[in-house]
């Protein structure tokens, strides 16, 4: 238990999210051993939410999250059980080309915790900006979460206030809330953001993102872009393809407002080679669709992108 405690909460404030993944599956092995249940299933079910926001491939991600579906169901631990399906639900959207319908309201239990609440609303926040849903990601990201508020500090807080930060902005400059009514959420994730990026190397991207849609909701274009690129940059060397890939969409579609076509076409590309790295076959059939100019994309064809 001291374990999970330690690898759940405690080290990622000093280790990449990516590098807990394997100690937290190591404990769900341990605990099963010694037959605490409880906490071997909460070390599968954090192992796969800490593969999925680092950036592991979901094409890899699932045979993992089949494992921890089963031994929650074989185990019957509740407090795993609404969470952990969401996650999986995530990744079966953009496992999908079909595109499934990411609208979703998931039923929660009065008594559920406030963690239980947390984690459901990080993957409902994350699904609003993958798909481009700036209502629902305002929605969320104002709402107040006790479990911010604990001594714990999973990795899934910097997690949140990236996204909710860069929602909130978002939401800013599209007009959907005055900054004044956010300004305060704004500024307490950026001092988050900007702590986590300072214990963490590979959470530095995250600072550059969020300075980009800060940029970009006062109309500095250029600052704006230059963000966004060093962003893209970090995230690769991070190993957070799904994060950069989302990165480059959103300044793919910053540019193409901006009428600069080139850097527009250079940033889908950009997009669409990182969603197809992550596996999110989803978000590539869609922007092979809503993008298809900008990528090259012939009828019945390939499309050309960037490579890495």
């Amino acid at each position: 238990r001291r374990a999970f405690i330690g690898y759940a909460g405690v080290r990622p404030w000093t280790t990449a999210m990516a590098e807990i993944v394997a100690p937290l599956r190591s404990i769900y092995a341990r605990a099963l051993e010694v037959g605490d249940l409880t906490i071997a299933v909460l070390g599968a079910s954090m192992a796969d939410l800490y593969a999925f926001h680092s950036g592991a491939t979901l094409d890899d991600l699932r045979p993992q999250m089949e494992g921890t579906v089963q031994a929650i169901a074989q185990h019957g631990i509740a407090s795993a059980r609404a969470p952990h399906a969401e996650l999986v639900r995530s990744v079966r959207i953009l496992l999908d080309p079909a595109g499934a319908d990411v609208r979703h309201a998931p039923t929660v239990s009065d008594d559920a915790s406030a963690a239980i609440r947390f984690e459901i609303a990080l993957n409902d926040l994350h699904r609003a900006l993958l798909f481009g849903d700036p209502a629902a990601a305002l929605e969320i990201a104002r709402r107040d979460y006790a479990s911010l508020d604990t001594p714990a500090r999973p990795a899934t807080h910097v997690v949140y206030w990236t996204y909710s930060t860069v929602a909130l902005l978002a939401a800013v400059e599209r007009g959907l809330v005055p900054r004044r009514e956010v300004a305060r959420r704004i500024r307490r994730g950026r001092q988050d953001v900007r702590a986590w990026a300072k214990a963490v190397r590979a959470n530095a991207y995250r600072t550059h993102w969020v300075d980009a849609a800060d940029a970009r909701s006062r109309g500095k274009a250029s600052a704006a872009l230059e963000r966004y690129e060093r962003a893209i940059e970090e995230a690769w060397s991070a190993g957070a393809r799904h994060d950069a890939a989302l990165i480059a969409e959103q300044a793919g579609e910053y540019s193409e407002a901006l009428g600069r076509r080139r850097n527009a076409e250079a940033f889908f590309r950009e997009a669409h080679a990182a969603y197809r790295q992550w596996g999110a076959r989803a978000k590539v059939a869609r922007l092979e669709t809503d993008r298809a100019a900008e990528l090259g994309v012939v009828r019945g064809g390939a499309a050309t992108s960037i490579t890495r």
